[in-house]
């Protein structure tokens, strides 16, 4: 597969398709069902396709009939269809650390799209639920909300669909299922990670990462991606998957990781680990030198969030891993909200769209 996005090979085939005319003016595309598979994707993959074809002008959906190729006399008139400026909410926890990458990138797009930023903090499920009234009531004057890591609880979400307001999730540890979300591509950032490491040649890869549950008991995406791109790597790449060499944690703690760790080197001999999150890797590090282990000629560590802790980078550590694309991800989401908002994409259809990651190479894995 190439470095593009699938649904980016899916938006030029179908872009081709109707710029040569063989999808004409009129014409009405296959049903998305169709589409998922003839391409054997997601329906978020197509979604983000079609949402791509939707923002340049050249496809409209109507609502129980279908989806059709636009007329290209009135195509492409989104951009001028604002008369006033925007002004987005950004809708976060108070008592929660906040992504700076993220912000930065939301304070950038909104910036060069002259929209206007309104924080909407809480602090607990009632006064969470209070603002979303007070934004519902027009009291708290925005055009669509950005909701920050939503941690779990639909409530805020669902509030805002059943009255046709504007929206977008950004990076949620949850999957939620026919909403708008902005997301990283946690499994394929995994197995970017471990197929790395079987590049360098390894194939007793060991897996440290938490439990696959969010703080409210429910399936945690982060986790549960990173876990299914490890197995899947193993998978294509031959390689047996040795339970022994899997240890998930009951947090995402230091300590946690440290005993995960020497669980791990008790069980099993491996030349490699994974680990879910940074702290993790700086942990089995720390272990794996008490243990006479050198990194990396004995033990080979890629980690996930390999930008996220300074620690990461020093000297000390110097773990290779996963770059999150933080920046983009809050500039991602400021151009969705903006497209649902002057309703330039469809507001029946969920809008959904998966950043890539890149890899930083240091020392850890093997690397010079």
């Amino acid at each position: 597969m190439k470095k593009d996005f699938k649904y980016k090979q899916i938006y030029m085939g179908l872009r081709e398709k109707i710029r040569s005319g063989e999808y004409s003016p009129g014409y009405r595309l296959p049903s998305q069902r169709r589409l998922i598979a003839d391409y054997g994707v997601s329906l978020a993959t197509i979604t983000s396709a079609l949402h791509s074809l939707v923002r340049e002008g050249l496809i409209v959906t109507h609502p129980g009939q279908g989806t059709f190729v636009a007329d290209r006399n009135v195509s492409d008139k989104s951009a001028n269809r604002r008369s006033s400026r925007i002004t987005l909410g950004l809708f976060i926890p108070g008592i929660s650390s906040h992504p700076s990458g993220m912000l930065k990138g939301v304070y950038e797009e909104a910036n060069e799209t002259d929209a206007k930023l309104e924080f909407i903090i809480f602090h607990g499920e009632a006064e969470r639920r209070q603002r979303c009234k007070e934004v519902l009531d027009g009291k708290i004057k925005v055009d669509g909300c950005l909701i920050l890591r939503l941690p779990g609880y639909d409530d805020v979400v669902n509030a805002l669909r059943e009255r046709d307001f504007p929206y977008i999730i950004i990076e949620s540890p949850c999957v939620h299922e026919g909403m708008n979300q902005i997301l990283m591509d946690h499994r394929k950032g995994a197995e970017i990670a471990v197929g790395h490491l079987i590049k360098h040649g390894h194939e007793r890869i060991a897996y440290l990462g938490p439990v696959r549950t969010n703080e409210e008991g429910g399936p945690n995406y982060w986790v549960q991606a990173k876990f299914e791109g490890y197995c899947n790597t193993l998978k294509n790449a031959g390689l047996t998957l040795d339970p022994a060499l899997v240890v998930e944690t009951p947090s995402d703690s230091y300590e946690d990781a440290c005993r995960g760790t020497k669980t791990l080197l008790e069980r099993a001999e491996f030349s490699a680990l994974f680990a879910n999150i940074d702290i993790f890797s700086l942990a089995a590090i720390d272990v794996l030198r008490a243990e006479g282990k050198r990194i990396p000629q004995d033990v080979a560590i890629t980690s996930f969030s390999a930008d996220e802790n300074t620690d990461m980078a020093s000297e000390k550590y110097n773990v290779s891993g996963m770059c999150a694309p933080r920046i983009d991800i809050g500039r991602a989401a400021v151009r969705a909200l903006t497209h649902i908002i002057d309703r330039s994409v469809p507001r029946d259809i969920p809008y959904v769209e998966e950043l890539p990651m890149t890899f930083l190479r240091r020392t850890s894995c093997g690397c010079a």
